[in-house]
């Protein structure tokens, strides 16, 4: 699971999206609205467990983009890439789950995305960011727990996600990754520090 994870990520490649003039005007923007397409969302559990998701273009090829047995890929190897956790307990896809759109930024109905169950085992997903640069909120240089900015990618993204036991027994495990972004990157950022041991 965290290797597909770490090499989705390694395949980033942002491209830049144009709001349309329905968007604008939600937006009330008076200028054109560009953005990168690349989106993660912090998301907290009532149970205060994270269940964080990200939303992201990659170059993907062949095997790599989990699509239906006997369907033709098209030319180009962009998708948009979608990982989640489903923690509900009435979802028929309760899990890690990967949705992979083989046509990115297309609304067609013959786009809808292929749907993989990583693991239903996942019991928390939590996502951080590294930036190099103050957020225009504010925020100082650092890992952050979202990225909204539709300007530039993160240079890193650091993954924890949490395991229960196949059997049932309470108690979960928790697996790291630190995925730097190859078209921002130029060395490897610091670790994400622990918080109390929260994931």
């Amino acid at each position: 699971m965290l290797e597909t994870l770490r090499r989705d990520l390694a395949s980033c490649f942002p491209v830049l999206l144009a709001a349309s003039a329905e968007e604008q005007a939600q937006l009330g923007a008076g200028e054109a609205t560009q953005g990168v397409t690349f989106v993660g969302e912090h998301n907290v559990g009532e149970d205060s467990v994270p269940r964080d998701s990200l939303r992201f273009t990659a170059t993907l090829s062949g095997a790599d983009r989990g699509g239906r047995t006997g369907q033709t890929a098209p030319r180009g190897d962009l998708v948009e890439l979608y990982y989640a956790l489903d923690a509900s307990p009435d979802s028929a896809h309760r899990g890690l789950t990967r949705r992979c759109n083989e046509q990115a930024g297309l609304s067609a109905p013959e786009a809808e995305p292929a749907e993989t169950l990583l693991t239903p085992l996942a019991s928390s997903l939590r996502l951080r960011y590294y930036t190099d640069q103050d957020r225009p909120d504010g925020t100082p240089a650092g890992w952050v727990d979202d990225w909204q900015d539709a300007q530039a990618l993160p240079l890193a993204v650091a993954v924890t996600l949490g395991l229960t036991a196949r059997d049932g027994a309470d108690g979960e495990r928790f697996y790291d990754l630190v995925v730097p972004l190859t078209l921002r990157s130029p060395a490897p950022p610091p670790a994400p520090a622990k918080a109390g041991g929260t994931p």
